[in-house]
């Protein structure tokens, strides 16, 4: 038996270290499904307990066996083999995030500082702030005319302010990702060469698995 130590997923919050043999006692009693997501040391990225643990299906019950209780049912089809987060193991940091969710995680994690946040989360996010600004300027256009064009609507001005502090929540969350502080959002204020290196890490692939911000 591996002696290697494992995180586990269970909701929205990742749990562990815990031993190997203590994971599969927790799969085969039902506490946590088979389909979800488990790391440790030396992985890439987050996988199935079932194929991370290269776990085999149980057999079926004969006659003298009791029903066999856990996440597992025979003949049901085999888990999606890409790594991602079932039912009972949901996430927004490592779900596929789309345009419309990304708005949504933006407003409801409005205040939150904490945590990590992924390279799709953040750059959907940005397009639909600037797609809702911009639609936000045509309001301007239509309501005040050539005055909006000039000096800026106060709808749009409005809307500014409304994104701006989801905008420095999700940015230091993005940080966070690749196991940077938050501190380093103030490289925003060094032109050019700033933006570049913050662009830069925007880009960049979160850290697998946990890291000291989550």
């Amino acid at each position: 038996m591996s002696d290697r130590m494992w995180h586990y997923a269970v909701g929205q919050e990742r749990r562990g270290p815990v031993a190997e043999p203590s994971l599969r006692a927790l799969i085969d009693t039902g506490a946590l499904s088979a389909d979800a997501l488990v790391w440790t040391e030396g992985m890439s990225d987050w996988k199935p307990a079932r194929a991370a643990l290269a776990m085999q299906p149980p057999p079926l019950p004969g006659p003298s066996d009791p029903p066999r209780t856990g996440p597992w049912v025979p003949g049901a089809a085999p888990a999606d083999p890409r790594p991602g987060w079932d039912d009972q193991a949901a996430s927004p940091y490592y779900a596929e995030v789309g345009l419309r969710e990304a708005v949504r995680l933006g407003f409801t994690r409005y205040f939150d500082f904490s945590g990590r946040s992924n390279r799709g989360e953040f750059w959907w996010w940005v397009l639909g702030s600037f797609l809702i600004g911009l639609g936000m300027g045509i309001v301007d256009a239509i309501l005040f005319g050539d005055l909006a064009m000039e000096a800026g609507g106060p709808v749009s001005a409005l809307w500014s302010l409304v994104s701006l502090l989801p905008s420095l929540a999700l940015g230091v969350r993005r940080l966070h990702d690749i196991g940077k502080g938050g501190l380093w959002l103030l490289l925003w204020f060094v032109p050019l060469v700033g933006w570049i290196v913050l662009v830069v890490w925007a880009s960049r692939k979160g850290d697998p698995g946990p890291n000291r911000f989550g």
